[in-house]
Formats: structure tokens, sequence, C-alpha cells
């Protein structure tokens, strides 16, 4: 799998301050402090990256083939929603 190099930067600050917070958690509860929240900030920045290059793979393609046009997906009556009341991303309750 390969990794966006932004991605594998904020991955690897996230690590470090986990570390070093993980280190000082019971020797020193204010460095604790700084660098939890600073592995925090980061774990979310890594997690908006994601997202974002999730969201960019996951934009649909144009693509030309008579395969694509004949796809039982493409064939469904305009306006027919198989689960009305869900939010864009959230899955299905069974």
């Amino acid at each position: 799998m390969k990794l966006d190099q932004t991605l594998k930067d904020l991955l690897a600050k996230a690590n470090l301050y986990g570390l070093l917070a993980k280190k000082y958690e019971y020797l020193d509860p204010e460095k604790h402090m700084y660098y939890d929240l600073k592995h925090f900030h980061y774990v979310t920045r890594v997690e908006q990256h994601y997202m974002m290059l999730k969201r960019r793979n996951d934009a649909p393609h144009m693509m030309m083939s008579e395969e694509y046009n004949n796809a039982p997906h493409m064939m469904m009556p305009q306006g027919h929603n198989n689960a009305p009341n869900m939010m864009p991303g959230q899955f299905p309750r069974y």
C-alpha cells in the first residue's frame, strides 16, 4: 500500500508525540499534557487528511465503456432511494 508523503509525516508526528506523552505520563504531568495535546492535534490532522484522500479517490471517474453504461446501478429509476433517512456516509441498520 502506497501512502501519501503528507500522511506519512503526520503519522510519524502523531506517533512521536504519543510516545513522548506516554513517557512523561507519571514523570512530569505538565509535559505529559503538553505532548498529549500535540498527539491529539496530529491524530486529528491524520484523520482529516485521510478523509480528504478518501474523498478524492472515491470521486466518480468518467468511463465511456459499454459495460459501465449498462451496469445494473445505472438502470435504477430516477429518484429511487434505498435509504431515505440516512445521512451521507452513514451505514444502514439491519
